[in-house]
């Protein structure tokens, strides 16, 4: 359980990280009609592929059951 949290948490923080930089990158093109929208692009890119992945991710535990031998 302790390590399900703490993936969680990573990519909680990973997510949330990238979702700000992307924000910041839009944030100071609109403030200098600069062109760093276009890094806002890649950054808000990679948090909704990592959020898709997450919701597409199983949700029940995977066991793995060992065949019998002959």
């Amino acid at each position: 359980m302790h390590r399900t949290v703490t993936a969680a948490l990573a990519v909680g923080a990973g997510v949330g990280l990238h979702l700000l930089w992307g924000l910041s990158f839009l944030w100071q093109s609109i403030e200098e009609h600069s062109r760093t929208w276009g890094s806002s692009i890649g950054y808000f890119m990679i948090v909704a592929l990592v959020s898709w992945a997450v919701w597409r991710g199983s949700r029940t535990e995977i066991r793995v059951r060992e065949a019998p031998h002959d």
